[in-house]
């Protein structure tokens, strides 16, 4: 069967005041946020590699913190600092030579004032797969120790401007005790513990007088940590924006959520196969002419975009930070994330060790980023969902609305379902639409449906419309 089918509301469709995707030919991408699933997108994301990636993992965090602290330097509270502004993919390579020197000092001052080497050695022999909760206790331990170290080597080198930084109030780790710890108990128990810790160092230091008035120095100081840890997930797959379509229209729970309480309607798709997979054909912009007048032309051409079916588990599949950043180059994945300032090799990169070329690792990363994002709890079974999916490793390619709204030919669009509730004026409006696309394309061979309750199959069902009905009603 090549149908596939998109429950859309009347606003969406042919509301003035909405997007009329039916006039315009249009399928829009949404951004995971304006999907009715707070879990959609959500990652388990575990961290469990070896002492040089987790040294990589802390030169990383060191590299963008002293980035904001010297935005912090330079502008003060002129522009407010926000997890957005890190640069999670700020590296060495990227640093004018003034820059190395600082960052060097600054790590060389905190291998040797603080407890972050011994910390590193002690994580990187557990067995266990840290979470969340348990990475962001680490940092949130070493963070007030590892930012006071930065701002004595600024103000060695005479870059700091007059101002104090806000005493932290907190408990030491003693680290021995701590590890010893986590080895007798089950992981339920130390995520618990940890949940329970890290919210307490961060109530101390909110705890700080006027945290939110001292403004970015308080953002530094305080909020840094768990900012960093949530813009790391950007390291492993690029952000990705899904259009949703259904394998069948008999559900009346489908129909009541995205088609507004039966009033909406049903958009009935026609698929193609392209590779072996069922596929969409959407208007993509191919390139650019220029006219003699000097006017860019956009040039468009239809490409199949294939369909994702939704796989329905229990809970979302694990997935190994350290072995799943895939938005770097290859080289710089080997140099600052697998290889220590000592050229000892991780064995979490081990895969480029093994002959893999770039294209053969980037073909198995591309597989793996559809299996996680073509995964739904069961509470959401019932959908039969299938999906299309807009992604580029390049950062802003889909950043605004309009890269994201796609075009599709009529010759693709095979018939529309009204649903029970569908008003006679709006089914007039679609039919008018319609006919008029179908009478400058020359096609005839377009079906409209009633949807209705089938008592026989206990489902909804749908029965072909006789248009002479509606088109008697427009006179």
């Amino acid at each position: 069967m090549n149908e596939i089918y998109r429950f859309r509301t009347i606003y969406n469709l042919l509301s003035e005041g909405g997007h009329k995707e039916l006039e315009k030919q249009t399928i829009y991408f949404p951004e995971l946020s304006q999907l009715n699933d707070p879990m959609e997108g959500l990652r388990d994301i575990v961290w469990h590699g070896d002492e040089v990636v987790w040294q990589s993992f802390f030169k990383q965090y060191i590299i963008c913190l002293n980035r904001f602290l010297s935005l912090l330097c330079i502008d003060g509270n002129n522009n407010a600092l926000t997890s957005e502004g890190i640069d999670i993919f700020l590296t060495v390579e990227h640093m004018h030579e003034n820059e190395q020197a600082l960052l060097n000092e600054i790590r060389s001052s905190i291998s040797e004032n603080t407890q972050l080497d011994n910390l590193i050695r002690n994580i990187a022999k557990q067995e266990r797969r840290a979470r969340f909760d348990e990475v962001m206790f680490y940092l949130t331990s070493v963070h007030p120790d590892i930012v006071q170290c930065i701002f004595q080597v600024y103000q060695g080198r005479g870059l700091l401007p007059d101002f104090t930084i806000p005493a932290v109030r907190r408990q030491p780790l003693n680290i021995k005790e701590f590890f010893s710890n986590l080895e007798n108990h089950e992981p339920e128990v130390i995520n618990s513990y940890l949940q329970g810790a890290t919210a307490t160092m961060q109530d101390m230091a909110l705890a700080i007088d006027n945290v939110n008035e001292i403004g970015n120095l308080g953002f530094i100081t305080v909020k840094f940590p768990n900012a960093f840890l949530e813009r790391t997930e950007d390291l492993l797959y690029p952000k990705w924006y899904p259009a949703c379509f259904m394998m069948n229209y008999h559900n009346s729970s489908v129909w009541g959520h995205y088609a507004k309480n039966h009033t909406g309607m049903c958009l009935i798709f026609n698929t193609t196969e392209s590779n072996g997979k069922r596929c969409l054909s959407l208007n993509s912009i191919g390139g650019y002419t220029t006219k003699n007048n000097g006017i860019k032309k956009t040039i468009s051409n239809n490409k199949n975009i294939p369909l994702h079916e939704i796989k329905y588990k229990e809970k979302p599949p694990e997935i190994d930070f350290f072995r799943s950043i895939g938005t770097l180059p290859m080289n710089t994945l080997l140099t600052q994330w697998y290889t220590d300032d000592n050229d000892n090799r991780s064995i979490c990169g081990s895969q480029f060790s093994d002959g893999m070329t770039e294209n053969e690792w980037r073909t198995s990363y591309w597989q793996n980023f559809y299996q996680t994002i073509s995964i739904k709890t069961k509470d959401w079974e019932y959908e039969d969902e299938n999906r299309l999916v807009l992604s580029s490793v390049i950062s802003d390619a889909y950043g605004n609305k309009g890269a994201r709204t796609k075009t599709y030919d009529l010759s693709i669009l095979k018939g529309i379902i009204f649903g029970i509730k569908t008003s006679t004026e709006d089914k007039i409006k679609a039919i008018d639409i319609i006919q008029k696309k179908c009478k400058e394309n020359d096609r005839n061979d377009f079906v409209f449906y009633q949807a209705y309750y089938c008592h026989a199959n206990g489902n909804i069902q749908r029965r072909p419309i006789n248009l002479q009905h509606f088109n008697s009603r427009k006179h």
